[in-house]
Parts: C-alpha cells; sequence; structure tokens
C-alpha cells in the first residue's frame, strides 16, 4: 500500500486531521471527568510543547492533535454541563410549578393547530424567549437563559423583541419515555434550553415593552407574507409545503406530507439543506451571466444573495451549515484559487462545531456533512466505473467522430443518467447507516424515489423563490404567480403519495450499535487506500466489499419480522401520559393492542408508530378497545389504518357509548373495517402458546362508561396477565362472585391504578405478584390510596418508569425492564 500518497493527501488537508481530532474530542466528552478548564490548560501545554518540537514533525502534529482532542472534550462539556448560576435551569424541577418570569421574545410566535383529526383541540401560541428576571421569595432576581413559551389563549398583539411578563406552569422539557420516542429533553438540552412554561390564560401576559422589529426581522416577516399572498383557502397545503421547502418553516397541517416523505426515504427533500441554497444560488448566478455580468461579479451577487436568504430562512443548524459552506466555496472561487471541496468541508465542520460541539450529535449535521463529504470522496470513482463498463471500442470512435441524432441523445441520456444514479446511490449507501440508526428505517426504493423528486424539487424551489421576488416587486402578480408555484408543488406531493404506496416502503428496522455503523463507514473508507498492484487492488477492494455487504445485511438480519416466531411472550405497557396502551408480542409472533389512548395528542405518530418500528415491526393483528373513552382509543384508527390490523375487537357497549360523543362517531367512520363485538365467556386461541378469555362484561349487562370496559385474561407459557380496563366498583363487586377466575400473575391495575370500594378485596383476589399502571405524572387521591392498598406487591408507574416490558420465557420465568431506570426483577 502507497502509504506515502496517504500521508500526503492529509497533509494538503490539515483541518480534515484536525476536525477529526475534535470530533474524537467531543464523542469523548461524557467518559472523562468533568474538568474543562484542566484540560484547556493541558491542552495549551501541548501546543507549546509541539512549537518547540516543530522540527520533529511526527510528534509536533501527534502533540497538536492531542490538544485538539482536548479542545474537543473541554467545549463540549462547557456547551453540555455549564450554566450561570442565575440560569432558569436553576429554578426548574421535573414537576410543574408557578413561576412569573420577566422574558424577551426572540422568536416571532406563532399559532399552531394542537389536537388530531379524532378530537380537535384549541390552537395555542408558541415562541421562545430570554430570561430577563425571576420572581423568588426574596423578590425579582436577574435571569438568564432561553425558554420555551406556550400561551393557551393566543393573543394577537404579541411580537418578537417585546418584553413580557408572563405567569405560568415552569417545567422541563420531557424526555423520552418509551423506546423509539423522540427525546425532546435531549433536543432541546443540546440547543441549551432546559426549561418551558405553560401560561393557560391570555391574562396572563402582560406587556411590558415593544421596542418593535428589527430590520431583520421585517425582511424575515416581508418575505413570508409575500409568498403567502395569493394563495386560496384551496391551497393552504400547498402553501405550507412550498414555505417549508424554501424557508424552512414547520407547519402541524404538513404531518401526513412529512410521513409520506418519510416512507418515501426522500424526507431530506423537505429540509433546507445545502442541496437546497446551492440550486437556489446558482440560479441566481446564472441569471446575472444571462445579463452579461462577469463571472465575478456574477458570484459575488450569488453569495450575496445566500446570505440574505440564509438571513430570510429560520436560523437553524442546518441552514446555517448550508450558506456557511456555499459561502465558503464562493470566496474560494473568486479569489481564484483551486478548490477542494474536502478542505471546505472540514472547515465548515470545524467552524460548526467550535461555535456549538454538541451538534455533533445531531442527526441532521450527521447527515448533511457526512453525504457531502461521501459525494465529494465517492462519486467520482465510481462514475469511473461506470465508465469502464461502456464498450471502449465505441468511446473510441466517438472521439473521433461524434455521434449525431437519435444516437447522441441516447449517449447523452445513458452518460447523464449513470451520474445521477451513481450519485444518488452514492448519497444512499453513505446514508443508510445513519438513517437506521437515527429513524429506525430502511427504505427500498429510497434511491428511485429521489430520483424522480429532483425536477419537481428542483422547479417548487425556482417557483417559490420567483413567487416571493415577484411579489414584492410587482404585488398584484401575487394571485397568478401563487397559480404557477401551487403547480411543482401540487406534482410534487402527487408524486410522493404515490411512491408512498410502493411495496416495501419503511421497513421497520432496530437502531444497529454505534459500533457496527462505525465498523461500516471504515470499511467504506478503505475503498480509498491507495493500492499499488492491481491484482492486490482487486483482492483487497473485493475483500471490503464483501465485508460491506455483510455488514449492511447484517441489521436486516437481526431485525425481528413482524411474524417471525420467538421464544418469549413480551408484554410493554407504554407511557402515554393520562391514557393507556400496551403492546404484546406473542410467541408465533403475532402482535395484538390493548387499547391505544391518551389525553395527549397525535398519539400514533409520538409513541405508538416509533416503538413499533424501533422492535422492527410494521404489522398488527388484532386491536382490543377496552371502552369507549377517548383516552383508550384515541389513536386505534390510525393504528388500524397504518398497521393494517386485521381485527379490531371491542364490548358489547363500545359502540352505543361511542355514537354519544364526536371522537367516538369519528373513529366508528374511521376505522377500515367494522369492529368485532366480544363478551364474558368468550375465548379466543391467539396462537399454540397463548389463550385469551373474556371475563367481562356480559351481555345486556346494564353497565355503562368505566364498569363497561372489556376486563381480558390473557394465559401464555403458564402464566396469566389480567387486563382491567377501567372498571370501578359495579364491575368488580360483580367478578367478585368468581373470584378463581380472577388469579394473575400480572395485573395490570382497574381505572390507572386508582382505589375504589372494592379496590382491596379485587387485588387480593387476584394473588398478583406484579402491578402495572399506567397513568399521568400528577397522582390523584385515589391513586396514592392504591399504593397503600397494594402494600408489599412491587408496582409499576408509567410516570415514574417509562414503558414497562413483561418478558415470559419458555420456562415460565418472567422477567421485568423499565425503560427508564432498568429495574429488572426476575418473578416465577
Amino acid at each position: 500500500m502507497e502509504w506515502a500518497k496517504i500521508r500526503d493527501v492529509l497533509m494538503r488537508r490539515p483541518l480534515l486531521t484536525a476536525v477529526v481530532f475534535l470530533i474524537l474530542g467531543i464523542a469523548a466528552h461524557r467518559i472523562i471527568p468533568a474538568m474543562p478548564v484542566m484540560v484547556i490548560g493541558v491542552a495549551a501545554v501541548l501546543v507549546i510543547i509541539s512549537l518547540i518540537l516543530r522540527r520533529f514533525a511526527v510528534m509536533a502534529d501527534l502533540l497538536l492533535g492531542a490538544a485538539l482532542f482536548g479542545c474537543g472534550i473541554a467545549v463540549a462539556q462547557m456547551e453540555a454541563f455549564y450554566f450561570p448560576r442565575e440560569h432558569i435551569a436553576q429554578f426548574t424541577t421535573e414537576q410543574p410549578r408557578l413561576a412569573r418570569l420577566e422574558i424577551e421574545l426572540t422568536t416571532a410566535p406563532r399559532i399552531l393547530g394542537a389536537g388530531d383529526a379524532n378530537r380537535p383541540l384549541p390552537p395555542r401560541q408558541v415562541a421562545q424567549g430570554k430570561v430577563l428576571r425571576i420572581l423568588t421569595t426574596e423578590g425579582w432576581k436577574e435571569g438568564c437563559g432561553t425558554i420555551l413559551v406556550q400561551i393557551h389563549q393566543p393573543r394577537n398583539d404579541l411580537e418578537i423583541r417585546q418584553k413580557l411578563e408572563i405567569f405560568g406552569m415552569i417545567e422541563r422539557p420531557a424526555p423520552a419515555m418509551n423506546p423509539g420516542q423522540f427525546d425532546w429533553a435531549n433536543y432541546y438540552r443540546e440547543q441549551r434550553i432546559l426549561a418551558g412554561i405553560d401560561v393557560p390564560h391570555a391574562g396572563n401576559v402582560t406587556i411590558l415593552a415593544t421596542p418593535g422589529a428589527d430590520i431583520l426581522d421585517r425582511i424575515r416577516a416581508r418575505a413570508r407574507l409575500a409568498l403567502e399572498d395569493g394563495f386560496s383557502k384551496e391551497h393552504r397545503l400547498d402553501h405550507a409545503l412550498l414555505r417549508a421547502l424554501v424557508l424552512g418553516d414547520s407547519d402541524p397541517m404538513l404531518r401526513d406530507v412529512q410521513d409520506e416523505f418519510i416512507r418515501t426515504g426522500t424526507s431530506h427533500h423537505l429540509a433546507i439543506s445545502g442541496m437546497h441554497v446551492a440550486v437556489l444560488g446558482a440560479l441566481v448566478y446564472f441569471l446575472c451571466r444571462l445579463l452579461a455580468i462577469s463571472p465575478r461579479a456574477a458570484a459575488w451577487v450569488g453569495m450575496i444573495f445566500v446570505v440574505l436568504y440564509g438571513a430570510v430562512a429560520l436560523p437553524s443548524a442546518p441552514v446555517i451549515r448550508s450558506v456557511l459552506f456555499c459561502l465558503v466555496f464562493g470566496i474560494g472561487l473568486v479569489s481564484r484559487r483551486s478548490l477542494d471541496g474536502v478542505h471546505l468541508v472540514a472547515m465548515s465542520a470545524l467552524g460548526m462545531l467550535i461555535y456549538h460541539p454538541l451538534d455533533l450529535y445531531n442527526a441532521g449535521f450527521q447527515l448533511s456533512f457526512g453525504t457531502t463529504l461521501g459525494l465529494m470522496l465517492f462519486t467520482k470513482p465510481l462514475l469511473r466505473f461506470f465508465a469502464s463498463l461502456r464498450d471502449r471500442d465505441m468511446e473510441i470512435a466517438f472521439s473521433i467522430r461524434k455521434p449525431r441524432g437519435w444516437q447522441a441523445l441516447r449517449r447523452h441520456i445513458s452518460i447523464k443518467g449513470g451520474e445521477i444514479f451513481g450519485t444518488s446511490l452514492v448519497a444512499a449507501a453513505v446514508a443508510a447507516p445513519l438513517t437506521a440508526f437515527h429513524f429506525n428505517q430502511f427504505n427500498l426504493w429510497g434511491i428511485p424515489a429521489t430520483i424522480l423528486l429532483i425536477i419537481p424539487v428542483f422547479l417548487s424551489l425556482v417557483a417559490g423563490l420567483l413567487k416571493i421576488v415577484v411579489s414584492i416587486l410587482i404585488p398584484p402578480l401575487a394571485p397568478p404567480m401563487a397559480m404557477i408555484a401551487a403547480w411543482p408543488v401540487m406534482s410534487m406531493r402527487w408524486c410522493v403519495d404515490w411512491m408512498a404506496r410502493w411495496p416495501g416502503n419503511d421497513l421497520p428496522l432496530p437502531s444497529p450499535s454505534i459500533w457496527l455503523v462505525l465498523a461500516y463507514y471504515l470499511l467504506l473508507l478503505a475503498f480509498l487506500i491507495p493500492v499499488g498492484k492491481q491484482r492486490l487492488k482487486r483482492y483487497v477492494k473485493g475483500i471490503v466489499a464483501v465485508a460491506m455487504a455483510l455488514l449492511i445485511s447484517l441489521p436486516l438480519l437481526l431485525a425481528p419480522a413482524p411474524h417471525l416466531q420467538t421464544s418469549d411472550t413480551r408484554l410493554t405497557l407504554l407511557s402515554v401520559g393520562a391514557g393507556q396502551c400496551a403492546v404484546m408480542q406473542l410467541p408465533s409472533g403475532k402482535i395484538i393492542l390493548i387499547d391505544a389512548g391518551s389525553q395527549t395528542p397525535d398519539l400514533w405518530r409520538r409513541c405508538v408508530g416509533p416503538f413499533l418500528k424501533s422492535q422492527g415491526l410494521s404489522r398488527i393483528d388484532s386491536i382490543y378497545l377496552s371502552h369507549a373513552n377517548y383516552d383508550h382509543f384515541s389513536a386505534a384508527a390510525d393504528a388500524a389504518r397504518v398497521a393494517e390490523a386485521k381485527h379490531i375487537l371491542i364490548g358489547p357497549m363500545f359502540e352505543p357509548e361511542a355514537r354519544q360523543h364526536i371522537a367516538g362517531q369519528h373513529l366508528l367512520e374511521s376505522l377500515p373495517h367494522p369492529p368485532l363485538l366480544i363478551a364474558a365467556g368468550r375465548k379466543i386461541e391467539l396462537d399454540g402458546q397463548t389463550m385469551l378469555e373474556v371475563l367481562w362484561p356480559p351481555v345486556g349487562g346494564g353497565l355503562w362508561d368505566n364498569n363497561a370496559s372489556l376486563v381480558l385474561k390473557i394465559t401464555s407459557r403458564g402464566k396469566t396477565i389480567l387486563f382491567t380496563g377501567d372498571i370501578q366498583d359495579a364491575a368488580m363487586r360483580a367478578l367478585l362472585a368468581q373470584p378463581e377466575k380472577l388469579k394473575c400473575d400480572v395485573l395490570v391495575a382497574p381505572h390507572h391504578g386508582s382505589s375504589e370500594t372494592a379496590t382491596a378485596e379485587f387485588v387480593q383476589a387476584t394473588g398478583a405478584r406484579l402491578i402495572l399502571s399506567s397513568n399521568d405524572n400528577t397522582l390523584t387521591q385515589k391513586q396514592r390510596a392504591f399504593e397503600k392498598i397494594v402494600g408489599d406487591r412491587p408496582l409499576y408507574r408509567t410516570n415514574r418508569c417509562g414503558a414497562i416490558t413483561i418478558t415470559i420465557d419458555r420456562e415460565g420465568m418472567i422477567r421485568t425492564k423499565t425503560f427508564l431506570n432498568s429495574i429488572q426483577p426476575k418473578v416465577r
């Protein structure tokens, strides 16, 4: 191997080596004791020693690398662990508490329509603010830090830069409570946001000062108004999609569209990236050249546009990364220096990580820089390989005499098609492990879907930019420009909707280990190792190709298929707040849901769907709904539709009760097929190892609401689990007439672990050795009383434990594991 070439490459790209050492330091900041000042001191000493030993090049370079490694540790620890004493986080706990603050709004307030189709909720107003003062028992104190603000009664007079006094419930952002669920606490912590405040009433907000928006805020607002002007109500979705594509603004009405982009593996098209910025910058450069402006002046105009575009779009990390990269590239171009794309990527990454080191853990950072670097390193070699497959004699002939007509067109399409396919293949190969690691998905059609969307996305970007410019310069042309801009957006939506129906989309995949991902990329980089002899080169690269193929297929081989037989029965009681949802994985591989509801909006997208995907599951066999309360069925329609549930089973009183309120009516109308009725006495063989018996309610029992809940007894491998829904005194006393039927090993507590008059006798009759309860963060008096009734029996509540998983192995041993604190007792 020609190691001299490798050393030469690294010497010509010193920033590449520097950013590698910095990344290693940032990655190690959690395992090194938090002493950033000492680490910086050691790094400074290493730099001084390297300058003294600069004649010994290798030694000096290693010392500088160690210093950069230490700098990475120090900046990451300072960012992650160190906050001022007056920071708002010091006044915040996990539990909500009353607080009165003075803040300055740092983002324009936005109104979001919270809720879902089953149960529309009033809109809420959200923004971010800089804390100025905090009212304590000792009076007002100076404060600092950024806080999330949510006002449940929106006010139209709020605007950016205002100083407000607000009164509400302050708490920390919620962490993930279930496998696969998005961790908002970690996400906001990376942005140094450790607190949020809920303001229930508009009267709890007092405007102290209104200095007015600055010029940048006015430019942003004007651009958004120009883009919106002319769109009718029928095209609100097209406007929202165009705004997300061009300006990076999110909108709740795009949830379904975003899901389809994710399913087709094309979600990168929907977010502002370096490609978007480069396309728009190149368009401006091309228009300048059409106006006979010199190339250098056109490049300056393009860079000015890129900076302005970055200022108008949301100041998010992807926008900053994209603008920084394009700006560095443009400066190199106008300065007439030779451009090294890899070095530019390293320079941009180095600047971003020094400014915000925790970006390293962000999926957007990893995908944008990783994909860009991969395209630069691997696209040309792959295209040269494609060129080697063409007929050499014909290529020689074409070089002598250029083809014409149909032959020339066919050759041009073949070459350009190969370039597009090769570029997409490289991007997919580089992004696949990161996509599986962060999003638990693998898409068979990601490459063709990406290629098909290139033209409509490009046209939508161009149309959106022209719409803003024309609407500002010539306002009467806004409506016709809106119609023109809507056409490519509608075609893009049609393409995504069509591709979302392709078989094999969005295959669920458990997250591969970090070591598997690193091994994949190390083997990928092995393709770049220069090898002297041609035969040895083919041999080494063949081995690497086989190893890469094994690594790619290994996660798929390890992923549990939705209907693959297993040796265990697994019950997971998800943490859904005020509600209940249990997922059972049977030994045959069948998946059943017992209830699927919560007072929290959008339960399927936020919790149940991500959990199934994290377990490598995509299909549900049956859904059992205990009763017609919203907190037990809110996600049932989504689960039945998306996961293609074969059966939905309900009790005798479910449908009559559901018909009495709008959410229940909507559920019955949204189910893909009519539900099946079950009642007391019914026995269902779920598989060869598992039997379900319905204990309650009987047909014509005369009980309604909670007391009409299904009570299900599931027996698997000699162990029993009792689901009691929300039954109360009347149902419990009726069931106590036959106490032998209530015997179980695991009890899912009635009515979210609440105490009734008959609860103590009921729990005693079950003889349960483990009790699980799904409940909200704040316990009621009845729930506290239930904990006294339980006594010495282990009681697991989802608000304390997160998701609770019960596993029954083939020997009949019960194991319990909680998501938050990994309690794992064993019960025989």
